[in-house]
């Protein structure tokens, strides 16, 4: 017979080009050169402008790129099977009905079964096992605006897709993913640092205060000294006039010896006491001390506020070591406490400044995986990913393999580009629960049917396998049906300007009638 049959297999072939022109061989079978396209990439090229066909006995054969027009090396060539969907074959009542016209007309169907079958395996649907209720709408909210930019998702209850997210706002949680693993990190820190803003606060807006006292710690410490001595000198000052009162007040209640000591016997005696007593008492001390009694006198309220503060383990030292300036003495000490959640905590801080750090240029010392850096050079954000600094984008994602469950905001929007997998991979769409698949309109079956059963439309876009029964077939032209079994009583009427073909073996169950009317002529092939 001249015409070739219709070969097992896939009507498409792709190779990756070595940058030659060809031969690049396609295994399905063609009746024209034009039954087939060539891709490379994803750029469709034209017949005999790039490329050519040469058609092997058996109707496969290979294309060979033109001068001048061979893929880059390492450019996928993609050849698909692209015959016109048409029919010219027409078969007049009366007219002669060849095998070759029969066979040239099955074929054709055949192959362009083979091209749907081949363009719906890349197309999403459900699978066949689902147990989802079609269809499974995409959503679209009123205008292209809306949708841009948007995920897809499905509702609460698992049921349909709805509009998800930005994908603007899914870049900005990959952007920063390493700062929030970071920060969960340290979040008892921040917790932490967190109840004490108040006293942070305090201590920030004395700071100036605080070094002060951090600069002068060495004059307070000679001051403090200096004080020590002076109230020990007034201490010994104290004790000599305490010692006077008492000698006032043993001469107050001897004033009977005293009056005796003035007689001429006893005066000289009194003489002589008074030039034991001089270079003792201290009196003459006291006198030429007096500056120094009034000046610490005056500063008494300042030196029991220092005492206060310098009480127990707060000693001035300690203060200005721990506190490097920040605030008064007698409101760190008040404050003690928070001062001593700061220093428990202060790892975290210190873990903090180690990782977030602002410079004219990119640090390269202390360098961590996760670390963070703002480049003031060229204002930018960067994250050190364990071996180079990574500029961080405003609204770009870094890698969305990074969400283990995305969602769509919007639209899909494939913008020319292709759904495809790699290594012979399966694209599947499995709707939740009910849901099903819908395509262009069309409702598809959630589960398979029985062998030689066929999709079949309920006229308002829902899909089922059935069995086409003799009622079904019509008298305008022609019939060719493949159906096996006549399952139920049905009528066929044949017209009498119309030649009618049905093609066997046909079954009649046991109980059920088969009648065919009309003044046509029906042949059983």
């Amino acid at each position: 017979m001249a015409v070739n049959p219709v070969l097992t297999g896939e009507r498409r072939n792709q190779y990756t080009s070595s940058g030659s022109l060809g031969p690049y061989n396609f295994t399905f079978v063609i009746y024209a050169d034009a039954d087939l396209s060539v891709y490379v990439d994803d750029t469709l090229k034209t017949l005999s402008t790039h490329y050519t066909v040469s058609t092997n006995a058996n109707g496969t054969g290979s294309i060979t790129f033109t001068a001048g027009n061979a893929p880059a090396s390492g450019a996928l060539v993609t050849i698909i099977g692209n015959k016109d969907i048409s029919r010219s074959t027409r078969f007049t009542s009366g007219g002669p009905l060849t095998a070759d016209a029969l066979e040239t007309e099955f074929n054709a169907q055949t192959a362009l079964l083979q091209q749907l079958d081949e363009k719906i395996s890349r197309a999403i649907t459900l699978p066949i096992e689902t147990d989802a209720t079609r269809p499974l709408e995409f959503p679209y909210d009123n205008t292209e605006a809306n949708n841009a930019d948007r995920l897809l998702k499905f509702n609460a209850a698992g049921s349909a897709l709805e509009i998800g997210p930005t994908t603007t706002n899914v870049d900005a949680l990959a952007a920063i993913a390493a700062d929030i693993s970071t920060v969960a990190g340290i979040s008892a820190d921040v917790t932490s640092v967190a109840a004490d803003t108040t006293d942070i606060g305090i201590v920030s807006t004395n700071i100036a205060s605080v070094n002060t006292v951090a600069t002068n710690i060495n004059d307070i410490i000679t001051v403090a000294n200096d004080l020590n001595e002076a109230v020990s000198e007034v201490e010994t000052v104290a004790d000599d006039l305490n010692e006077a009162v008492s000698e006032i007040d043993t001469v107050a209640n001897n004033i009977t010896d005293v009056q005796t000591v003035g007689n001429a016997t006893n005066i000289a005696n009194i003489t002589t006491v008074a030039g034991q007593i001089s270079p003792t008492n201290n009196i003459s001390t006291v006198a030429g001390l007096n500056t120094e009694i009034t000046t610490v006198s005056n500063a008494n309220a300042n030196i029991n506020t220092i005492a206060t503060n310098l009480n127990g383990s707060n000693t001035i030292g300690t203060v200005a070591t721990d506190l490097s300036g920040s605030n008064t003495i007698g409101t760190v000490a008040t404050n003690i406490t928070n001062v001593n959640d700061v220093a428990s905590n202060i790892s975290g801080v210190n873990s903090f400044a180690e990782r977030y750090r602002v410079a004219s240029s990119d640090p390269t010392t202390s360098l961590d995986q996760g670390d963070l850096a703002f480049n003031t050079s060229g204002s930018v954000l960067k994250y050190y990913d364990g071996s180079v600094w990574q500029t961080i984008t405003a609204g770009g994602i870094t890698d969305l393999i990074q969400d283990s469950t995305p969602q769509l905001g919007g639209n899909l929007d494939v913008n020319g580009n292709s759904i495809v997998s790699v290594s012979n991979g399966d694209i599947a769409i499995t709707p939740n629960g009910t849901g099903k698949v819908v395509l262009d309109g069309l409702n598809y079956p959630t589960a398979d049917g029985t062998n030689g059963q066929a999709l079949v439309t309920d006229g308002s876009g829902t899909l089922t396998f059935d069995t086409i029964q003799a009622s079904e077939l019509t008298t305008e032209g022609a019939i060719f049906s493949n159906y096996n079994t006549i399952t139920a009583n049905a009528t066929s009427t044949t017209a009498s300007t119309k030649n009618s073909f049905l093609f066997g073996p046909i079954t009649v169950n046991t109980g059920v009638t088969w009648t065919v009317t009309g003044n046509g002529t029906l042949t059983i092939l």
